[in-house]
């Protein structure tokens, strides 16, 4: 009966259509419609709502399949496999004899990365920010200023040797803003951080 079961319980469609209806009357379907667990996905198309809620009939999954080619495919899923597992798997004998070679060179740049550090301090008077390192983004304004980094792998830290300013102060890995815009608070700061790069200097 289980087969019989999740045909109805699907509305024939995974069997073309032929189910038997008059199963869900019976007491063994309410028990199986209990206790019954399943996953269901479906991806492209159209509308598939009721596919969805098992509420659709095998017409409705036609129209669904039907409106497949009328929308854009999109990407399911994919897998990623390491260039030296693709190269033991080669034809060539040269490039099988430089797969364990390879994968070698890579462990060992991965476990040694070459790590750059920056100092960098702001100075903001009167409305002028100056900033004494060649920053990627720079916003200046009178009553606050803002350093963005826009290196990939590069973060922004404090310097613990010069704390940032206990108040108006907003820092992240990639920003460090001072002030408030339009506040007209002027003051007199100097913002310290140190750029952490992984691979390359961040500017």
């Amino acid at each position: 009966m289980f087969n019989t079961n999740v045909k109805a319980k699907f509305n024939g469609i995974p069997s073309g259509g032929e189910f038997e209806d008059s199963v869900k009357a019976q007491g063994q379907y309410k028990q199986f419609s209990e206790y019954f667990q399943y996953l269901l996905t479906i991806s492209g198309g159209g509308d598939r709502s009721k596919l969805a809620n098992t509420d659709g009939t095998y017409a409705d999954y036609e129209e669904w399949i039907k409106s497949i080619n009328e929308h854009s495919p999109g990407l399911l899923s994919f897998q990623v496999v390491e260039v030296w597992t693709l190269m033991k798997l080669a034809q060539s004998l040269v490039l099988r004899s430089y797969a364990d070679p390879l994968y070698d060179a890579f462990m060992w740049i991965v476990g040694h990365p070459d790590i750059y550090k920056t100092a960098v301090s702001l100075d903001i008077q009167s409305g002028l920010l100056v900033l004494h390192a060649l920053a990627e983004s720079l916003i200046i304004s009178l009553d606050w200023a803002e350093f963005n980094l826009l290196t990939p792998s590069a973060v922004i830290l404090p310097d613990t040797a010069h704390p940032y300013p206990d108040k108006n102060i907003v820092a992240s890995d990639t920003r460090v803003q001072w002030g408030r815009e339009y506040s007209h608070d002027y003051q007199r700061q100097t913002l310290r951080c140190v750029c952490r790069a992984v691979g390359a200097r961040p500017f």
